[in-house]
C-alpha cells in the first residue's frame, strides 16, 4: 500500500485532557498521573444533541471536533470511519431491563442507540455529512481493525478521512473488561498526500506474530492494553517523539498490523 499520512491528532483519556498534554508526558516534560478521564467538552453537543446521546458517543464526538478544526478539511465533506470494542453497552443493559418486565416497553431512543454506527450516524447529522460513513469493531483490536478501514479508503479514494476509535465502559456484568477503565478516544484526520499541516506518514500491512509494541513507563502501558481505542498509544508516542520507525499494533490473537512510519515530504 502507498503511505498515508495523518494531518490531525486528537486524544481523550484517563489524566489526557488532549494531545498538546500527551506530548509532553511522552516528552517527558509532564509526569503522567492515573486519574479520571476530563469531562467532554465539545461544541457539537448542543442542549439537544446532549439529550439524545451518552457518554459513548460524547468522548468520539469530543476528538472528531478537536481533530477536524486542527485540519483544513470541511466537516461536511470529509469520509467518516469510526472504531469501538462494543456498542453503548450502558443501552444495551435498559434494554434487557426493559425487556424483562411484563410491559417489555423499550425505549425507542435506546433502540437505535444501542446500534454499533449510532455514534458515526449521530455526528453525521450534527455536521450535515453525506459523505461515507463506516463503523467497525473488532473487540480489544478495533484500533487497528479500524486504521486499516480508514488506510485502505484513503488509498484507494484518493481523499482523506476523519478516523475516531473510541471506548467506554459498561455495567460490570456485561463487560469483561477491568471494571477501573475509563474512557479513552483517538480522533485522527489522514490524507492520501501530505500537506502542510502532516504530522507523519506510514506504510502498513498484516504480518504473523505476537510481538505488539509496548510503552513506558508503565502507567501509560496499563492503559494501552485497557481498551482497543487506547491501542493507539505506541502510533501517538511515535507522532510525538517524531520518531521514523516501525511499530506493530495488535490485529488479532496471531496477527499484527506493521506500520512503518515515513518521513513527510513536500
Amino acid at each position: 500500500m502507498n503511505p498515508v499520512y495523518i494531518e490531525a491528532v486528537s486524544v481523550l483519556g484517563p489524566g489526557l485532557p488532549d494531545w498538546e498534554t500527551l506530548q509532553a508526558v511522552l516528552g517527558g516534560r509532564h509526569a503522567y498521573t492515573y486519574e479520571r478521564t476530563p469531562p467532554v467538552q465539545c461544541g457539537y453537543l448542543t442542549p439537544n444533541v446532549k439529550r439524545r446521546t451518552t457518554l459513548h458517543m460524547h468522548v468520539a464526538f469530543h476528538v472528531a471536533e478537536k481533530s477536524l478544526q486542527q485540519s483544513g478539511f470541511a466537516p461536511q465533506d470529509i469520509e467518516l470511519v469510526f472504531a469501538s470494542s462494543d456498542c453503548d453497552l450502558g443501552i444495551a443493559d435498559r434494554i434487557f431491563s426493559a425487556l424483562s418486565l411484563p410491559e417489555k416497553m423499550v425505549s425507542p431512543q435506546n433502540f437505535q442507540n444501542v446500534i454499533l454506527n449510532a455514534a458515526i450516524g449521530h455526528l453525521g447529522i450534527v455536521l450535515g455529512n453525506r459523505a461515507s460513513a463506516t463503523s467497525v469493531t473488532g473487540g480489544e483490536y478495533s484500533f487497528a481493525v479500524g486504521l486499516l478501514q480508514t488506510a485502505t479508503s484513503v488509498a484507494t479514494e484518493n481523499h482523506p478521512v476523519l478516523y475516531v476509535a473510541y471506548d467506554v465502559l459498561g455495567p460490570e456484568y456485561l463487560d469483561i473488561r477491568d471494571p477501573g477503565m475509563h474512557p479513552f478516544s483517538v480522533g485522527m484526520v489522514l490524507t492520501p498526500v501530505p500537506t502542510p499541516r502532516s504530522l507523519v506518514g506510514f506504510m502498513l500491512d498484516l504480518v504473523e506474530g505476537e510481538d505488539e509494541t509496548t510503552l513506558q513507563p508503565d502507567t501509560l502501558e496499563s492503559v494501552r492494553v485497557s481498551s482497543g481505542a487506547a491501542r493507539a498509544l505506541p502510533l501517538l508516542a511515535a507522532i510525538a517523539a517524531e520518531t521514523r520507525d516501525t511499530l506493530r499494533l495488535p490485529y488479532c490473537e496471531r496477527n499484527l498490523l506493521n506500520l512503518e512510519l515515513v518521513p513527510c515530504l513536500q
